[in-house]
């Protein structure tokens, strides 16, 4: 799946605040910020079975703001 593919599917909200939801949320956000940058981390992410997360601490998110995490 491409990484585009990927944000497409996984960010589909239902708002009911559910761990699948805020991550929805999170991708929604990082991608406001870097744009289709996302793409290709979201791509290493589901090849090592992992999820993309931030600091929550910062005002401007770059590419190198965002880590990989269980």
């Amino acid at each position: 799946m491409t990484g585009k593919q990927l944000f497409e599917k996984l960010t589909v909200r239902d708002f009911s605040g559910s761990e699948q939801d805020l991550y929805a949320q999170l991708l929604m956000t990082i991608f406001s910020h870097i744009g289709d940058d996302i793409f290709d981390l979201l791509e290493d992410a589901e090849s090592q079975n992992k999820k993309l997360d931030i600091n929550d601490h910062l005002d401007e998110i770059t590419t190198t703001d965002v880590y990989l995490v269980q």
